[in-house]
């Protein structure tokens, strides 16, 4: 199992939320941790710093989307020539470091595809 301590400090610096703050994401967590054990082609690589980084960033994206979802702030108005929206790039950005772990990750992730080996 990858260290929560690593991934939770890795959240942490990603997404800027304190140790206090994240215990309350302590769930999602330990499920993306959980998600990116399972993608793992050998177990021994469940402490190599990328994906520490992948289980850390994917829960940063939830973190994110969960934030973004109890938040209840609007996202664009307008009235006459004033106009305010909401800077929704975070969880962009999120995306995009998501595919940059998941591509250094790809030699230790398994595509969950048939394959034929040698017995």
């Amino acid at each position: 199992m990858t260290d929560y301590n690593s991934v939770a400090a890795q959240v942490s610096a990603v997404s800027g939320l304190s140790e206090e703050q994240l215990q309350a994401y302590s769930a999602d967590i330990n499920s993306a941790i959980e998600y990116g054990n399972s993608l793992l082609k050998d177990e021994k690589d469940e402490n190599d710093v990328r994906v520490i980084n992948l289980c850390a960033v994917y829960a940063a994206m939830k973190i994110a989307l969960i934030t973004e979802i109890n938040s209840g702030d609007i996202l664009s108005f307008s009235a006459g020539d004033v106009s305010f929206t909401k800077d929704a790039s975070s969880a962009e950005r999120l995306k995009l470091l998501l595919n940059i772990a998941m591509q250094e990750c790809s030699g230790l992730l398994s595509d969950g595809g048939f394959s034929f080996r040698a017995v």
